[in-house]
């Protein structure tokens, strides 16, 4: 930490490492694999807004429901971009309207 001198300098705080970007994490750790994954969040460092806080992925990053429109977490995604409660609601009127479970749809997950 440097102390003032006169008042003339500023005391220099370094930032908490949750709230470094890519950009800074990687000047700040140049070692650091761009496609590895530091929070283990599932998105890769280069492409994560702030790579060592597993909450905050930025923006871009935020998943919308697709039926409902409620903000979901990129983790709780079924297939065709829609939340669980959704998901929810399509298997059970599904279940009363055949009386037999539903057969999974692979086709769209990637």
């Amino acid at each position: 930490m440097l102390l003032p001198i006169n008042n003339k300098m500023k005391i220099y705080k370094p930032l908490n490492i949750k709230n470094l970007s890519w950009p800074q994490a990687k000047v700040r750790f140049p070692l650091m694999k761009p496609l590895g994954d530091a929070d283990k969040d599932g998105l890769k460092n280069k492409f994560d807004c702030k790579p060592f806080d597993r909450r905050r992925q930025g923006k871009e990053h935020e998943i919308i429901c697709n039926k409902c429109g409620k903000k979901i977490d990129p983790l709780e995604v079924f297939p065709g971009g829609i939340c669980v409660d959704c998901h929810e609601e399509m298997f059970d009127r599904e279940l009363e309207r055949t009386g037999i479970l539903p057969k999974p749809d692979f086709k769209n997950i990637f």
